[in-house]
């Protein structure tokens, strides 16, 4: 066996292990892909291929430099700079191309979930997001609540100050909101001063406890345009999301629930907290003095 025919034996080698590498890493691509629910039988596709391509690499260099005694010729040759060694880089650009599509895609629909001014969930995104959490918690056996927080005399803020006094307050708001929330939280902005915190793994008071710390932060922690002798305050409703059902019905009626929550700690003075209980009177918890 001649030298060339060892180099040509060994690159066909080094080329075939390459592809088979490249084949192995778009199967699972593909394997994830269709996990994932996106376009996934191009990828099974040309991972099969690449398997195909590399043992017939494998063959043709066995054949021709082992079972044969001829030199190999030129064209084998020309066929290994052509072929073998272009098709596992271009695979190589291919993955890298549908990964970089990929998390186009998923930014894009960050941005489709995504309040633009607040930097959180907006409606369609709390929705969405919100509907997996309970349906999750609800295969683990926990309840899950709900609170509803409307920003107090908003409206005076806007007219008063300007609407960027008022948009920095809804950032400050959000910022306050979230600060404190756990890991699992869905916190979104659901209306133009309103926004809404899913809780699961918790009971009613126990989030009627996380509602009244919002509340408090919000309070504490978010300057009003008009000066330290104001506060920027929330109201908020309080509700349990039922158990049994469509995970997005039940929030939609707990949202209504904590809506009505709302609006009673809207009557009774704003800055407070009421809890909306399926079947029985609202309770309130007291606000924190002034």
């Amino acid at each position: 066996m001649s030298a060339p025919d060892v180099a040509y034996l060994l690159l066909r080698f080094a080329l075939a292990s390459f592809a088979g590498a490249m084949a192995v890493a778009i199967l699972q691509y593909g394997l994830q892909a269709r996990r994932d629910g996106r376009r996934w039988k191009v990828g099974i596709a040309g991972g099969i291929l690449l398997i195909v391509v590399a043992a017939f690499s494998i063959f043709d260099a066995i054949y021709h430099v082992v079972l044969t005694d001829d030199p190999t010729p030129i064209s084998n040759w020309l066929w290994l700079f052509g072929f073998d060694f272009l098709l596992p880089i271009w695979s190589l650009q291919l993955l890298r191309a549908w990964r970089q599509r990929d998390n186009a895609e998923a930014a894009l629909a960050r941005l489709a979930a995504t309040d633009g001014l607040t930097n959180v969930l907006n409606r369609r995104g709390f929705f969405d997001h919100a509907a997996r959490v309970i349906a999750a918690a609800r295969r683990d056996g926990e309840s899950t609540a709900i609170v509803l927080f409307d920003v107090d005399r908003f409206k005076m803020i806007n007219d008063g100050y300007g609407h960027d006094a008022g948009d920095m307050v809804l950032r400050s708001v959000a910022a306050a909101a979230t600060a404190g929330l756990r890991v699992g939280s869905v916190f979104g902005r659901v209306g133009g001063e309103e926004f809404a915190v899913v809780l699961p793994g918790v009971n009613l008071e126990q989030a009627a406890s996380v509602a009244e710390r919002i509340r408090a932060d919000i309070r504490s922690a978010v300057a009003h345009p008009g000066g330290a002798t104001q506060a920027v305050t929330v109201s908020a409703g309080v509700a349990a999301v039922a158990e049994t059902g469509d995970p997005k019905a039940a929030l939609t009626s707990s949202l209504v629930a904590a809506d009505a929550g709302l609006y009673e700690a809207k009557r009774n003075g704003r800055d407070r907290v009421v809890l909306k209980q399926t079947f029985a009177a609202p309770s309130i918890v007291p606000a924190i003095a002034n």
